[in-house]
């Protein structure tokens, strides 16, 4: 008798609309100093073709609606921070595009108390519509940019200069891939960025 084919075949899987709300995540590190929370009000996706075989992933709508971020670290990295160069060249092996994405009222708060850095990001409306976003090919085409209502700020707070860790940061090597990027429509109405260091001296004027 032949002997029976216990081979199995692999998961093949899609996935439609996703839908999410009021949803709230935490996360606690105490050893290595991360604490973290989310709050969620709304996240609805809505996929055009999701085939994980071919490497395609392509996304109709994605909505992002009352999220409340908030990061904290309180401990410095034990190492040097040394950022190495990958000298080769890795191209985009899935197939990612999105027609459309809308996030309204975000509020986050990026917080490391080793350092002094706050950044703080509460942002109104972001619109983006696209006639092609192809990450594969490197395109990225858009009928429409829009921010609105949304503030930016970076503090560094004083005396943190001489605790931070010296980082070595080596420039990544340029690459001869060129990428398509072409905007339409571009509004930009109510929005403010705000940049303070508290470890330089203050200069009236400027």
């Amino acid at each position: 008798a032949a002997a029976p084919d216990t081979t199995k075949a692999p998961w093949k899987f899609t996935i439609g609309n996703i839908a999410l709300s009021k949803i709230r995540l935490a996360f606690d590190d105490r050893l290595m100093g991360n604490d973290m929370t989310v709050t969620l009000g709304v996240l609805q996706i809505s996929m055009d073709e999701l085939d994980l075989e071919k490497s395609i992933i392509k996304i109709d709508e994605i909505d992002l609606e009352n999220v409340k971020a908030k990061i904290v670290q309180t401990k410095l990295a034990a190492d040097t921070l040394t950022v190495v160069p990958d000298t080769t060249n890795q191209p985009i092996s899935f197939d990612i595009g999105v027609n459309s994405v809308a996030f309204q009222n975000i509020e986050a708060l990026y917080n490391h108390q080793g350092t002094g850095q706050v950044l703080i990001l509460n942002l109104g409306e972001l619109m983006l519509e696209s006639e092609d976003i192809d990450l594969k090919n490197q395109i990225i085409d858009l009928s429409k940019f829009s921010l609105q209502n949304t503030f930016v700020s970076f503090h560094q707070m004083k005396g943190f200069e001489k605790n931070a860790p010296e980082k070595e940061i080596k420039p990544s090597s340029p690459s001869d891939d060129e990428w398509t990027i072409s905007l339409d429509e571009l509004d930009l109405s109510n929005n403010s960025i705000q940049y303070h260091d508290f470890d330089q001296p203050f200069q009236r004027g400027q």
